[in-house]
């Protein structure tokens, strides 16, 4: 099995940030260590920054509603989504057709 190699500074969220992200500074947590308790270590640690993300973007929200209705997308609409997942980037893709 392939693995990065240990101490990567790597996070898409800080690497290309996108809304809200590119609003926001915080810390990308690296372990040097490259066992396993540096990835249990790793993960704590995300978390902690992941709580303090959401309270800040909480803080940040506007006032009014936070639901919206679906609105069906046009015809060859597309768009592409990049997540920090726990082993790295994921990356989504979606294109709507006429049949939406």
């Amino acid at each position: 099995m392939w693995a990065e190699p240990v101490g990567q500074n790597r996070d898409v969220r800080h690497d290309w940030p996108h809304s809200p992200y590119d609003q926001l500074t915080f810390k990308v947590i690296v372990e040097n260590q490259g066992d396993v308790a540096s990835r249990v270590w790793t993960r704590v640690k995300e978390i902690f920054v992941a709580i303090k993300l959401l309270q800040h973007m909480f803080e940040q929200l506007p006032d009014g509603e936070l639901i919206s209705h679906w609105q069906t997308p046009d015809a060859n609409s597309e768009g592409i989504g990049i997540v920090e997942g726990w082993r790295g980037k994921i990356v989504s893709y979606v294109r709507f057709n006429n049949n939406n």
